[in-house]
């Protein structure tokens, strides 16, 4: 509402500091919403009402960079306030930004921690102190509140249920790496590329697909390497992603001693990927058959850059197919025609998020349900004898630096299971003109004893829940 009591606005603003980001997923509650939600009293509000939207506008910023350019103009204008406390905090939390860096500036406005219920009153310590240790008051003070008791009788219920589901999940990955211990299965980025061409087109030789398959797990979760390579030509790869959007850099090499003629790229066109092609004269084919192709001399190179952005979620990478022509008297053969996959996953639009321990576990069961989540099991390369501390470092890496999610740690009674969470960039935006995101969640469970390991998935659409977890095996496998 427009109107609103004093007090409402005051209560509404330091809720939304502390605790507008357990909401931040949910449609037209985005940190900008938030904002714009309290910032519609502003010029209706009293100094000490004011004071406490200042302390809340510089919590948002900290959490949503998208608040950063609309709370900057508050925070200048208010410099110049002539109320005290309002011009000094205006003052602190712009400087606080130049004087200290991005890190110490997230823990100064981090929100507040919750009250320990181990330590001593200061009203009890007086009575004691007063009465003795004995007396009706002193024993009665010391008594725990309603809210403290459900609260105990909370934590220990989270304890418990957090215990069961690591030996149920043990139990179930042990029970997997028994009966599969031949098990084949792929995930879906793992799966064979075609490599069938038509008659008289030479295509992929069979021998190349375990390296092209390696290859293209390595570059789901690094920014540049070879995607493709044989004796004729060498397919590179250069990628960075800001958010929704993505510049990919490729590289057609020539290897061979023969020029390569008629060389061109196609890239199938998809809903969900908005796409630019730029690149050498000729090598873009569009599949209208107005292109004739490239010539790519001896040790030379073509190159084509790729401008993406991710307007829904997905959970299948482009596919894009490479030919040329050799001269006539190649023994091989003198068309190519190689069908490959773009590494471009929906892990390359994740951005990373930390979360507190009980912020995690409330999420996490939030998103309970068979559409939500997706659960594989998973066994590492068989090159890993045994799941140690060492190992399980390798893992966390992956899913902080290759799948870019956030750690959240303390939420396991135990070392051999990750958690972490992220969110889902595209650029699409709602009826309010916001960007569409997705709230991620995953976390690895690993069994020593049976060398295995089970990822689950949690988002709020399925594609997502599906694609991570792909990602996820594949590179757990490849590791």
């Amino acid at each position: 509402p427009r109107r609103c009591h004093e007090t409402a606005v005051r209560v509404a603003a330091y809720v939304l500091g502390e605790f507008g980001f357990l909401i931040a997923e949910r449609p037209g509650m985005s940190g900008e919403d938030q904002f714009r939600v309290l910032h519609q009293h502003w010029a209706t509000a009293d100094m000490k009402t004011r004071a406490i939207l200042i302390s809340t506008y510089a919590k948002l910023a900290n959490l949503y960079e998208e608040c950063r350019p609309l709370v900057a103009p508050v925070f200048a204008r208010c410099k110049n306030s002539v109320d005290v406390e309002i011009q000094q905090r205006a003052a602190e939390y712009s400087a606080m930004r130049e004087a200290f860096d991005a890190e110490t500036v997230e823990d100064l406005l981090r929100e507040m921690p919750p009250f320990e219920d181990s330590r001593q009153s200061a009203l009890e310590t007086r009575l004691r102190e007063q009465e003795g240790e004995d007396s009706a008051a002193a024993v009665k003070a010391a008594r725990p509140s309603l809210a403290q008791r459900q609260r105990a009788a909370e934590i220990k219920a989270n304890k418990q249920e957090a215990v069961e589901n690591d030996n149920a999940a043990l139990h179930a990955v042990e029970e997997h790496a028994v009966e599969e211990e031949e098990d084949d299965t792929k995930p879906e980025e793992e799966e064979q590329m075609p490599s069938t061409a038509p008659e008289g087109v030479v295509g992929i030789p069979k021998e190349v697909i375990p390296a092209m398959r390696k290859a293209f797990s390595n570059l789901c979760t690094s920014d540049s390497g070879v995607l493709f390579e044989n004796a004729l030509v060498q397919v590179g790869v250069k990628h960075e992603y800001m958010g929704a959007q993505g510049r990919i850099s490729l590289f057609f090499g020539n290897l061979s001693s023969e020029p390569l003629h008629h060389f061109k790229v196609r890239i199938d066109n998809y809903e969900h990927l908005r796409m630019q092609k730029q690149g050498t004269e000729g090598l873009v084919d569009e599949g209208d058959g107005s292109s004739e192709g490239c010539t790519i001399e001896p040790k030379t190179q073509a190159k084509l850059l790729l401008l993406v952005e991710v307007m829904a979620p997905f959970d299948d990478a482009p596919a894009m197919s490479v030919s040329f022509e050799l001269p006539d008297t190649h023994l091989d053969g003198s068309k190519h025609e190689y069908p490959l996959r773009l590494p471009i996953v929906a892990t390359c639009f994740m951005e990373p998020v930390t979360l507190e321990p009980g912020a995690f576990m409330q999420r996490w069961k939030s998103l309970e349900g068979q559409e939500r989540e997706c659960q594989e099991v998973v066994k590492p390369s068989t090159s890993i004898t045994t799941i140690d501390e060492e190992y399980m470092e390798r893992i966390i890496k992956i899913i902080t630096d290759g799948l870019k999610f956030g750690r959240c740690g303390g939420c396991d009674p135990t070392p051999w299971t990750v958690s972490g969470a992220a969110t889902f960039r595209t650029g699409a935006k709602d009826v309010n003109g916001n960007n569409i995101n997705v709230g991620c969640l995953v976390r690895v469970e690993a069994n020593p004893q049976a060398g295995a390991f089970r990822v689950t998935t949690r988002t709020l659409h399925p594609l997502c829940s599906k694609a991570v977890k792909n990602v996820a095996m594949v590179s757990i496998k490849m590791a």
